[in-house]
């Protein structure tokens, strides 16, 4: 090939290279945001019920010193009855690599009964979070420390990518993905009603997984380049 040639055609997959890249820097970092501004959970989250009890409450309010601050409140409403209070959002993972959640978690006196490991159907008697693709198999992503029983703390980058690697039988890296986010209220016989835990700044960050036509565009430009270096000397 003629050096002018050459040159052109480098340069030219250079170009498609630096192009190709910037294109999937714009998509990189896609974020699921939720702060209950809103005063209501929105079309993100499954509908009711909410609850293995009819007295089990899930509230948008303010809570635990954050005036004029929402947030999604699980707890018990009645005496003496122990239940399961939930509420599962859905994000659609499919296209995308990387999947981290994090959140803000508050607890008002309540003790902590953590998930066991491994995975579940129904309702264990537990606190915490839990990943389902399907809505009936799931597994535990998160409980929180057995220490934290009053006042909020952030929770970050809980790797949900790795929990669905590590269990290819329940857990699937496309579709839908539910994500629950449960508080199990354990009273005893004439005890007073549980004051619940909360739930905000709710994040899922996700990655674009690249597109063929991405890497090859990428390939080209490195092939190039590497012959323009090798016609040079």
């Amino acid at each position: 090939m003629h050096p002018a040639n050459l040159f052109s055609f480098c340069r030219l997959g250079l170009t498609f290279a630096l192009l190709a890249m910037l294109s999937h820097g714009v998509q990189a970092g896609h974020v699921v945001a939720i702060d209950f501004s809103g005063g209501s959970l929105g079309p993100e989250w499954a509908p009711p019920p909410h609850s293995t009890h009819t007295n089990g409450v899930v509230r948008i309010a303010e809570r635990g010193g954050r005036s004029h601050v929402l947030s999604m409140n699980l707890k018990g409403n009645s005496v003496g009855i122990s239940t399961v209070n939930f509420s599962t959002l859905q994000v659609n993972v499919n296209g995308f690599e990387q999947v981290k959640l994090s959140f803000d978690h508050h607890a008002d006196h309540d003790p902590v009964t953590p998930f066991s490991s491994g995975g579940f159907q129904g309702f264990p008697e537990a606190t915490g979070v839990a990943v389902s693709s399907n809505g009936i198999d799931w597994v535990p992503l998160w409980s929180p420390d057995l220490g934290h029983e009053h006042g909020w703390v952030s929770i970050d980058n809980l790797d949900v990518s790795a929990l669905i690697a590590a269990n290819p039988q329940s857990l699937s890296s496309t579709g839908l993905l539910n994500i629950r986010f449960q508080h199990f209220m354990k009273v005893a016989s004439g005890q007073l009603r549980s004051d619940g835990r909360g739930w905000d700044q709710i994040s899922v960050s996700m990655t674009p997984i690249p597109e063929p036509s991405t890497g090859l565009l990428v390939a080209l430009g490195v092939a190039s380049a590497i012959g323009l270096r090798i016609r040079r000397r």
